[in-house]
């Protein structure tokens, strides 16, 4: 036998074994990378949704703030308008299930152009997706005043507030609280935005 038989015997190299048990180690830790990219592109997709709802809810309050005593009709003021349009879950807007956005044509009625065109719109599967009819959008509006002021006849509010720093901070009228409400991802996620109209 000469020497370079012996050494070929003394080479080693993978069984088929060793190379079977290497390559599903590799695989599931590529498994593992893949279920963590997975999870992070939903992760995102979610976070930009909550980003564009929390967007959208600050600008219904600014178009209700900036446009709150434009005439609508006759003397009617939005805002005013928008209280007495209220459920009795004091709903002053709302969009109960998933739509596509308003395709009306515009008229020259500055709340039908504000609140059935442009918020539809603005909240629609267009700008947010839509999971399910839990993913409700709504815009409530609170009225308080004091039960403490001196005028005649005392403002008629829903909420009657008897502080004394209340009337202090408000003074003799109305106090309209907004607060706009978006759920997101099969109604799981609630973001709200609480603001001042009047």
């Amino acid at each position: 036998m000469s020497g370079k038989e012996t050494n070929r015997n003394k080479e080693k190299g993978l069984t088929l074994l060793e190379s079977i048990v290497a390559t599903a180690i590799v695989a599931i830790g590529f498994l593992a990378v893949f279920q963590m990219v997975n999870y992070s592109v939903h992760s995102i997709g979610i976070s930009g949704e909550r980003t564009k709802a929390n967007y959208l809810a600050a600008m219904i309050a600014e178009d209700l703030i900036g446009d709150k005593n434009t005439i609508v009709s006759g003397t009617t003021r939005l805002k005013d308008q928008l209280l007495s349009d209220r459920d009795g879950s004091k709903k002053a807007w709302k969009m109960d299930k998933c739509v596509t956005g308003s395709t009306a044509t515009g008229t020259n009625n500055v709340y039908f152009n504000k609140v059935k065109k442009k918020w539809d719109s603005w909240l629609s599967k267009r700008r947010l997706k839509c999971k399910s009819d839990k993913d409700l959008k709504s815009l409530k509006l609170f009225d308080l005043c004091s039960d403490l002021v001196a005028v005649d006849p005392k403002p008629s509010c829903d909420f009657k507030n008897d502080k004394k720093y209340f009337l202090e901070s408000s003074g003799d009228g109305l106090t309209i609280i907004g607060k706009m409400e978006v759920r997101l991802n099969n109604g799981k996620v609630k973001k709200a935005l609480w603001f001042q109209v009047e």
